[in-house]
């Protein structure tokens, strides 16, 4: 049970968005759960259904800082994955979201944000979300840093407060970042995925 997160955190989160793009002089990522297990795309979410018991996953990823285009260029970026988990045989409202960023920082010598990883989202400048984030990983090889965090339970209403503001900003540590429309589009497609 003890190693059953991280993995679970791999294999929601982190792949989605790793294969996306690889980064330079990094092994590539292990391959996304079988194509075959996804149940509806909407958009860029996917809808995946698990038996035994009856249950259905809902994810999206995207970048906020930057683009995958960066990791070629070995310039800093910032991803996203968002996603949540119901009872059941589709995918129904949600009562809490699970959110996971995962940094790429190019030239350093430490991890970026190992002793600051708090999330601020703030939404046509009211403050929705501020909480510090659990570290799920970190690596660092030849002056490239790679950390993981994770904020589980975001209230469904604080995630439909963040999808319908006009700017939307996340800050993580010191970096902020305002959500592009790509990345506004994405979040919107995991909305559109609830079956009501």
């Amino acid at each position: 049970m003890k190693y059953f997160v991280p993995i679970l955190f791999l294999f929601t989160f982190a792949l989605p968005v790793l294969a996306q793009a690889d980064p330079p002089a990094v092994a590539p990522p292990p391959p996304p759960p079988p194509e075959s297990s996804i149940r509806r795309v909407v958009g860029k979410a996917k809808v995946y259904f698990f038996t035994p018991p009856d249950r259905t996953f809902v994810t999206v990823s995207t970048f906020l800082l930057r683009d995958a285009a960066a990791l070629y260029l070995r310039r800093d970026a910032i991803s996203l994955s968002m996603g949540f988990w119901v009872m059941g045989k589709k995918a129904t409202e949600p009562k809490i979201l699970d959110l996971a960023l995962t940094t790429y920082t190019f030239n350093v010598r430490s991890l970026k944000y190992h002793d600051n990883h708090k999330l601020t989202i703030r939404v046509d400048g009211k403050q929705v979300i501020s909480s510090d984030t659990v570290e799920e990983f970190s690596d660092f090889d030849e002056g490239v840093a790679f950390e993981g965090f994770e904020l589980k339970g975001i209230k469904y209403e604080d995630f439909l407060k963040i999808i319908k503001g006009k700017l939307i900003m996340f800050q993580l540590g010191e970096t902020e970042m305002f959500l592009s429309q790509d990345a506004i589009q994405a979040l919107n497609d995991l909305n559109n995925t609830i079956e009501r």
